[in-house]
């Protein structure tokens, strides 16, 4: 389906919108695959299991539809042919991301101290916007709409 590894439910997934077809690639499940190849490779340190990592990260990256909800907000979709916005594909795409990112800083020299301050301060910008984001999109007027109603 794509050139990257992606999972999706072994069975038809039906929605108010539709169904997913099985295999469909799922934000929602490729977290765990993820997860199992790190530790996959963390035991084995068998490369593939890298390079499985890699491909699920670019996956979810460039393909998994993202709609900016805000100024400094976007919300991601289940699969990469759907359109809608989802506040856990959010979540599960905000995850995969950030265990990638850990990953990928943890292959830094820990003897370059340079290195890793310039890491640091690039991963505490994103928890600071996105809490400033928040707060901004909840001042917003669509924020109770986006909510269902709720804030």
């Amino acid at each position: 389906m794509f050139e990257d590894p992606g999972w999706g439910y072994p069975f038809d997934w039906p929605s108010r919108f539709g169904v997913f077809r099985a295999g469909t690639p799922l934000v929602t499940t490729m977290p765990y695959c993820y997860e199992a190849f790190d530790a996959g490779y963390a035991a084995l340190s068998d490369a593939s299991y890298l390079e499985t990592m890699e491909g699920v990260a670019r996956l979810v990256a460039e393909r998994i539809p993202v709609t900016k909800v805000g100024h400094d907000a976007e919300a991601a979709a289940y699969s990469p042919f759907d359109r809608r916005r989802v506040v856990n594909a959010s979540a599960y795409r905000g995850f995969l991301l950030t265990a990638a990112t850990i990953y990928l800083v943890s292959l830094l020299d820990p003897t370059d101290a340079a290195g890793w301050r310039i890491a640091f301060a690039l991963l505490a910008l994103g928890p600071a916007v996105g809490i400033v984001a928040m707060l901004r999109l909840r001042g917003q007027p669509d924020a109770t709409k986006m909510a269902g109603g709720m804030r």
